[in-house]
């Protein structure tokens, strides 16, 4: 039985789709524990990682600014 091959041809916008980058940014939220310098992109995930560490500091940037260290 003969295999079926198939031929795509593709941009490179295709492939690589433009985006930008400011508004991702602008929504981007960036978590860092401060006691061992972990960084998260989720907040889910940097709290899960309190609850299993007994860690009990972040630092959150938001859109490039530093919030106020949650304790």
């Amino acid at each position: 039985m003969a295999r079926m091959q198939y031929h795509y041809n593709v941009t490179q916008d295709f492939l690589y789709p433009k985006v930008d980058i400011d508004s991702i940014m602008e929504k981007l939220m960036i978590h860092i524990c401060q006691e061992c310098d972990k960084i998260f992109f989720f907040s889910n995930e940097a709290a899960n990682h309190l609850q299993e560490t007994g860690h009990t500091s972040l630092k959150i940037i938001d859109n490039g600014s530093e919030l106020d260290d949650l304790q």
